[in-house]
């Protein structure tokens, strides 16, 4: 099986790998390169093994034999700031031992490691651990695994961005039923530098201790809510008014396919540029005079029915240059409301897949 790696100005190498599974970078003259990309291997290799070499960027994605391990040591470790390895079979994060080693041997010298970006999506892992020294790890991607729980993340301080979606964080089934018992989302405390955190398609049932997150800038929700929940509002979502009034920096909000009834809560998130409604069971437009600064309103595919009182909240936002409304009762009670809200607000660039351009 050979494999391409590609170092950040082009130039490339092939390996062979040893017994169609193992691939063995070490000694290879990556030690000057700054960014090395393996990829285009025809068989399984399924772990790699890197010594004694030193580089900042290791991408290990699109692989069609499907990376199981990744092996380094404390050489590698200290000098890399970003590991992708997207789209593979990874089941664990054990192979950051060596960064816990080093870790203990920095905090004793105070020093910190470089390490900055871990991306994993895609992959197997169950379980985040072996975490615990990466004090300045900033991005963490971890969407589309099988994880339950993100108490490994708690202690990562100077985390800017999380990414969990796709997950199964929180969730109890009982054996031969099919019944979810629902948790909340904890333990997120600690992360008080972060500013996007990504938790859709977790089916949770609520966001618990979020008012430390006060530099948080997107939250995105989307599908969490339990089929069974009797949670109707923004404000229960989000563990009431506890979060959100300390949410003042709060920029992009997405909270759609949550069957969310009533709009209360959102009024504290004053910085709002994007707001996703979209799918839900509202039907009055409410809640939102005070947010002053936003630009995109998505509320289409819920039970709005009136349009006049529409057109009243639409007045009231006047920085608003796109809304999606479409799939709601009044469309079909007024099929050229597009037109009409065009007339009366000249300032909306976009209405549904309307654009002005198109008109």
């Amino acid at each position: 099986a050979f494999v391409q790696l590609n170092n950040f100005h082009g130039q490339r190498k092939s390996l062979l790998a040893m017994a169609d599974e193992v691939l063995d970078c070490s000694h290879e003259g990556l030690t000057s390169l700054e960014h090395v990309q393996i990829s285009g291997a025809r068989k399984n290799i399924h772990v790699m093994h890197f010594e004694n070499q030193r580089f900042y960027v290791l991408d290990i994605i699109g692989l069609s034999n499907k990376l199981r391990t990744i092996s380094i040591d404390s050489t590698v470790a200290e000098g890399l700031k970003v590991l992708d390895a997207q789209d593979n079979l990874i089941d664990n994060t054990n192979f950051l031992t060596k960064f816990v080693d080093l870790g203990t041997y920095y905090k004793l010298n105070n020093k910190h490691l470089f390490f900055r970006c871990l991306h994993l999506s895609y992959n197997r892992v169950s379980k985040i651990e072996e975490l615990d020294h990466l004090g300045k790890l900033r991005k963490l991607y971890l969407s589309s695994n099988s994880i339950s729980n993100i108490e490994g993340v708690s202690r990562l301080k100077s985390l800017e961005i999380l990414e969990l979606g796709y997950n199964y964080i929180n969730v109890y089934c009982r054996p031969f039923a099919q019944i979810i018992i629902l948790k909340e989302i904890k333990n997120l405390e600690g992360l008080t530098c972060l500013k996007e955190l990504w938790l859709g398609k977790n089916r949770i049932s609520q966001i618990c201790n979020i008012s430390h997150l006060r530099n948080l800038k997107i939250l995105s929700l989307q599908v969490i809510k339990a089929i069974h929940s009797s949670l109707s509002t923004v404000e229960q979502l989000l563990d009431q008014k506890e979060g959100l009034d300390q949410l003042l920096h709060l920029e992009e909000l997405y909270l759609s396919y949550n069957r969310i009834e009533i709009i209360t809560g959102i009024e504290y998130c004053t910085s709002l540029r994007i707001l996703d409604l979209g799918h839900n069971a509202i039907a009055q437009l409410d809640g939102l005079s005070a947010l002053t600064q936003l630009e995109d309103l998505w509320i289409n595919n819920n039970l709005l029915g009136d349009i006049n009182a529409i057109i009243t909240k639409i007045a009231d936002l006047e920085s608003l240059s796109t809304v999606y409304l479409e799939k709601n009762p009044f469309c079909l009670k007024h099929p050229t409301y597009v037109a009409r809200l065009r007339h009366l607000f000249p300032r909306l660039k976009q209405i549904d897949a309307v654009t002005r351009i198109d008109l």
